[in-house]
């Protein structure tokens, strides 16, 4: 197929189930869009969360509960909007996507932003990846064009959080076929 419309999945390395959730998302989409995966954040948040995870779990734990807060979880979008904005406009510009798509909290509200100023036509969706307890990071947009939630249990979450019910889907996981194909086929 020709001229595939492109598709922009953002992503990070903070552990393997964004990237996972995202590779799976691309596998599925890739026979009608051209996608693209990239990772938005800078290095020192992956080699932080590296550290945390395997040396200071408690550190980890404390960042985790002190940003589930609504207040907190916008303001520290607001921050970070700044941070990712020229990877990611760069990255808006060379990939000209027809729709961005968000495996990861950090990247919503933040991408939304930025978008909203650089490429206000281009439609945000946002597939969470908490399937029961969905951090407050991910609610801190709630304006994106569509939002998938993986389980009834998340979609219930998002519509107490106020978000849209015409644009919020229960979609479930992704999975690639690796996993359930003997042949990866």
């Amino acid at each position: 197929m020709p001229n595939k419309p492109n598709i922009l999945i953002l992503t990070t390395q903070t552990g393997g189930g964004h990237l996972s959730l995202a590779e799976a998302l691309k596998e599925l989409l890739q026979q009608n869009y051209a996608v693209t995966i990239a990772d938005m954040l800078p290095s020192f948040f992956h080699h932080h969360y590296r550290f945390a995870g395997h040396h200071a779990l408690w550190m980890w734990a404390v960042e985790f509960h002190l940003s589930n807060d609504h207040k907190r979880a916008v303001l520290s979008q607001r921050a970070l909007a700044p941070v990712i904005a020229s990877r990611l406009k760069r990255a808006l510009d060379e990939i000209q996507p027809a729709m961005v798509i968000t495996t990861h909290s950090l990247l919503s509200h933040s991408v939304k932003q930025v978008m909203k100023e650089h490429t206000p036509g281009i439609p945000l969706g946002m597939l969470f990846s908490d399937p029961y307890s969905v951090h407050e990071t991910w609610f801190s947009e709630l304006n994106a064009e569509a939002s998938f939630a993986p389980t009834r249990e998340s979609h219930e979450l998002a519509l107490a959080a106020g978000f849209d019910p015409s644009r919020l889907h229960i979609v479930g996981w992704p999975v690639r076929k690796q996993f359930y194909q003997a042949d990866g086929k």
